[in-house]
């Protein structure tokens, strides 16, 4: 290898380790002013939930719960056959998903503050009252919600069972456009309005996920008696009278909870539990985790690169950081374009699996060695030293043999 190759070898390891080095650098800066009017904390949601490739629905689940995750916490347990509903409590119909999120943190409250018998039992009471109100909101709640349609938009009345059933049927339908109506055609003709149908199922979800957190929030606040005077939108006219009675406000739902206090005012003083992480039961890290992650992680690859320490194992770390983001979107043409513009069109190649390679060609090189700090720590590796001297002691025995073959010939 001669010494020009060598230089140039030098100077894109550089180039790459100044991209990799400055992309950490504007990451952790973002995490750390936190979100304000001219700064958008850095997030892997937005890449990784929009991901298109072969592996799509394993990198969405680091980021957010799946649909079916998010439809087990709304949908409400059928009746059974014959099962007369004025005589079912309405708690034993919870969705599956959403009663074990609450179940884990009521066993939480109980262990946290040491609630006896008395209090266990009256705080169980509270969390069915609740649950009983929030099945009323998930089959007959009421809120005003913005709909799209080609002539504009339009504010409609829609109960809560209707909207799930929409965020269903919307859910379905991105489905089916992503793995039947593009790979039969073998390229993205649906376009826009692929787009359009995945941000409208988006905006359901949210909505929906936002109006139900707030009814856990409801059930928090019971069990500690912490009603608050300022109710959300997504409570209007939510609830049905225990008695039959027809539709009654939100307000006098909540006060229904209202009662026996649970706690002692030893108890109240004692740390609030932690709020709940609403995080995919798949996902192998919080997102807040694995964003300070990919933040350092970048930074740290970077500088060794830029620093010749320890690159060949930098290498091959941003070689395997730019395959999950090759993979989570690759340009295959029978797979969705990516949602936000790319730098020129690509088939097949992008600029991710360029710079991959070039990252795996570099740690195939001693580039740290020409002109690094790979040269310093192999000087100063005692094991490589001992190598180096164990070899130096055998020339003269070498130049010995060479020489006494000579006179025998």
């Amino acid at each position: 290898m001669n010494t020009l190759t060598r230089v140039f070898l030098v100077l894109l390891r550089l180039a790459i380790g100044w991209h990799f080095f400055f992309e950490g650098v504007e990451k952790i800066n973002s995490l750390s002013l936190g979100e304000t009017t001219t700064n958008r904390p850095f997030s892997s949601a937005g890449y990784l939930g929009e991901a298109t490739g072969p592996f799509a629905d394993f990198f969405r689940d680091q980021v957010r719960e799946s649909d079916e995750e998010v439809l087990n916490r709304l949908t409400v347990v059928p009746l059974a056959s014959g099962q007369d509903a004025t005589m079912t409590p309405p708690h034993t119909r919870m969705p599956p998903g959403l009663a074990k999120e609450w179940k884990d943190y009521f066993d939480r409250f109980v262990r946290e503050y040491r609630l006896d018998s008395r209090q266990a039992d009256l705080a169980e009471k509270k969390l069915y009252q609740r649950e009983d109100n929030t099945v009323r909101w998930l089959l007959e709640g009421r809120k005003r919600i913005t709909k799209t349609f080609p002539t504009g938009t339009v504010e409609v009345e829609q109960t809560t069972a209707q909207r799930i059933e929409d965020y269903r049927n919307k859910v379905q339908e991105v489905r089916d456009m992503q793995t039947k109506l593009i790979p039969d055609f073998g390229k993205d003709v649906l376009k826009e309005k692929f787009r359009a149908a995945k941000t409208e199922a988006n905006q359901m979800r949210l909505q929906l996920l936002a109006d139900l957190n707030e009814q856990t929030e409801y059930m928090k606040k019971s069990l500690k008696e912490e009603i608050p005077s300022i109710l959300g939108p997504s409570t209007v006219g939510l609830a049905a009278s225990p008695f039959g009675a027809g539709p009654i406000s939100a307000a006098t739902a909540l006060r229904s909870d209202q009662g026996e206090e649970i706690l002692t005012p030893d108890q109240k003083l004692q740390r609030q539990l932690p709020a709940a992480q609403y995080a995919s039961s798949n996902a192998v890290l919080p997102l807040q985790t694995l964003d300070k992650m990919v933040a350092w992680g970048t930074l740290l690859i970077g500088a060794c690169l830029l620093l010749g320490l320890f690159s060949r194992t930098a290498c091959l770390g941003g070689a395997a950081f730019l395959l999950m983001l090759y993979l989570a979107m690759p340009p295959f043409p029978w797979l969705p374009d990516p949602p936000r513009p790319l730098e020129g069109h690509y088939l097949f190649v992008s600029k991710n699996l360029i710079e991959m390679i070039a990252l795996l060609t570099l740690a195939t090189t001693r580039s740290g060695r020409w002109a690094g700090l790979d040269a310093l720590v192999q000087f100063l590796n005692p094991w490589r030293r001992r190598q180096f001297q164990e070899k130096l002691s055998q020339v003269p025995i070498r130049r010995s043999q060479e020489h006494a073959a000579i006179h025998r010939t």
